[in-house]
């Protein structure tokens, strides 16, 4: 507790501070205190399943200004997400409806947790759900959900975690879901682009399966993939895998319709 408080305050007593001296020192010590108290009480009086929207609130509330606060909350998050009653039919969208969002508000406030709560979103969608207990929509629900999350989190500077999550996840994951992610990666991205992003971008592109999802896509979403390919062609100096080339020309293909 201490070393938190002395890490987060800086400014004219920031020597005294970091030694543990003086009432500004003891008063910060008990005011995060009482802050992590709150949060703690919270977070042990809703087990998953349960909506807590007012819950969420104040837990919001309580790591503002406050990054020891919020990377609590971030890892109560974890747990309720990667819980093993995530792959039971008990889990519902009423619940994931209220954690994402304070996951996405905590992490918007305090960009030093934004690695942690990129790698819980990529670790919950890794899972795989319980196919027996949970309806085929449910599950499209809650991994479409939580796509939202992980493109928010791609917007905010975790671009190259998401991409490599959707790469790992992309041989086995429905076409639906993978359609959606490429399509709204697509709409939201415009050059220039960093190299790094996009090859990390290529390198999704280049699973085979991406092709499949691209066959029923929009046309606007296809054309989008092919101009991406096209830039990165040039901006790469040619360094594209084959199975980018193959999607590019498939897309081209499509986008003329029959001869």
């Amino acid at each position: 507790l201490a070393h938190t408080v002395a890490a987060e305050v800086a400014g004219g007593e920031g020597a005294l501070v970091r030694q543990g001296k003086g009432e500004a020192w003891l008063a910060r010590v008990a005011g995060l205190e009482r802050r992590l108290s709150a949060a703690q009480r919270i977070c042990a009086e809703n087990p998953v399943g349960v909506e807590l929207a007012a819950g969420c609130a104040q837990l919001l509330r309580l790591s503002e200004g406050c990054p020891a606060v919020g990377a609590g909350v971030v890892e109560w998050v974890r747990a309720n997400l990667l819980d093993a009653r995530l792959v039971s039919s008990r889990y519902n969208m009423a619940a994931i409806g209220c954690i994402l969002p304070l996951l996405d508000d905590v992490a918007d406030a305090h960009s030093q947790l934004r690695p942690a709560a990129a790698a819980v979103l990529a670790d919950a969608f890794s899972l795989q759900l319980n196919t027996d207990d949970l309806e085929a929509f449910t599950r499209l629900a809650v991994k479409r959900r939580l796509l939202d999350s992980l493109l928010h989190r791609l917007m905010l500077g975790e671009a190259l975690p998401v991409l490599a999550c959707m790469r790992a996840c992309a041989p086995t994951v429905d076409l639906a879901l993978l359609r959606y992610f490429v399509g709204e990666l697509v709409a939201m991205i415009g050059p220039p682009y960093a190299p790094h992003f996009l090859r990390g971008v290529l390198a999704l592109l280049a699973v085979k399966r991406v092709e499949e999802a691209m066959r029923t896509a929009e046309p606007l979403t296809q054309r989008a993939v092919v101009d991406l390919v096209g830039h990165a062609h040039a901006e790469l100096g040619g360094a594209v895998e084959n199975q980018c080339i193959a999607l590019h020309d498939a897309l081209i293909e499509r986008l003329s319709g029959p001869a």
